[in-house]
Order: structure tokens, then C-alpha cells, then sequence
């Protein structure tokens, strides 16, 4: 693809929930599973209270999303050292369920700039809402690199798995998403 020199990540639009108007069918990733489900399973997952689906635009142009709900983390699914002090045997999180950038915004910070969004809603959550320490996702494989260089940890023992486990304690990264924030 051509590279599009107008695109800004700092002028794309605080994101809007994704409603029955919104048309997602021209969304395309590369990743059939992403792409099948903003169109086919979002608005589903949405209005039986599964998750949230945020449309992040470009001027008119759908050029990411992502789904977020409510998880948890088995202590005995991440290393000891990673592990808290209480003891519980899960951590409360927010669960970045998909997470999708079309093919012509890849690599130019779009993706970024999601989780950014993804981890202020994580952050929000934990100051006055409820308890949340870590973000977490499911990444494929082709994910892995983007989300390590973002600061998740990948967890240990899941070699077998098509999606990979991995989490970040929201506490020990600083703030950095910093769009025009709507209220």
C-alpha cells in the first residue's frame, strides 16, 4: 500500500461506541478472525453486555477498533515474579477482547495510540470504578513483537496456544494516551 503522508495520529477523534449506524464492513485488518468480527460479531458481543466496541476515525474513515470487557488473570498463570503480594488467586483486569488497525494505518502508530486508549480506560477503572491492575489480550502470533514493544509481558508455558497470553500491570507504565478527551 502507498503511504498516506497526511494521516496524523494526534488528529484522529476520541473514539465513539460502536452503534446500529455505524457501517463496519469495509474494515479490513489482514486477519480474517479480527475482520469477521467487527463485521459479523461486535454489535452482538455489544448488546448482550460481552464487551464494548470503541470506533477510532480519521477524518470520515474507520481506520482501527477495539473491544474491551472485563477479566482476570490466574496468579499461577504468570511467572512469580510478576506475581502480587496479596493473597488471591486472580488479578482483576480490563481484557483488550480485539484489536484491530486497517492495512493502510499498520505501522504509523495507530495501534499505539488504541492501547494507549485502552490503557487510560484500565487506568480510569482502577482510580474510581472498580478494581482493575492489568490490561490484558490475547494475541495472535503476528501480534506478539507490537504488544511486547508496548510493554505487555508475554506469560509463560503456552507454546501449544494459538493465542498467547499476555498482561501488563497498569500500575508500573505511565500515562500516555492523551487525545481530545470527551467526558
Amino acid at each position: 500500500m502507498p503511504p498516506n503522508p497526511k494521516f496524523d495520529v494526534t488528529k484522529l477523534v476520541f473514539p465513539k461506541v460502536l452503534d446500529k449506524t455505524d457501517n463496519t464492513n469495509k474494515f479490513s485488518c489482514g486477519t480474517v478472525e479480527i475482520d469477521e468480527f467487527i463485521h459479523k460479531q461486535a454489535m452482538g458481543f455489544q448488546e448482550q453486555r460481552l464487551g464494548v466496541t470503541y470506533l477510532f476515525h480519521f477524518e470520515t474513515e474507520l481506520i482501527g477498533f477495539a473491544t474491551l470487557c472485563m477479566d482476570h488473570i490466574s496468579k499461577h498463570r504468570i511467572s512469580a515474579k510478576d506475581r502480587l503480594t496479596k493473597p488471591i488467586n486472580s488479578y482483576p483486569g480490563l481484557l483488550i477482547g480485539q484489536l484491530g488497525v486497517t492495512e493502510k494505518y499498520q505501522h504509523k502508530g495507530a495501534g499505539k495510540y488504541i492501547c494507549d486508549f485502552c490503557f487510560d480506560r484500565a487506568l480510569k477503572l482502577s482510580q474510581n470504578v472498580v478494581g482493575c491492575r492489568f490490561l490484558i489480550v490475547n494475541a495472535l502470533e503476528t501480534a506478539i513483537d507490537f504488544y511486547v514493544n508496548y510493554g505487555f509481558t508475554l506469560a509463560p508455558k503456552q507454546e501449544k496456544q494459538k493465542q498467547k497470553l499476555m498482561f501488563l500491570d497498569i500500575t508500573k507504565r505511565k500515562r500516555m494516551y492523551s487525545a481530545r478527551r470527551v467526558s
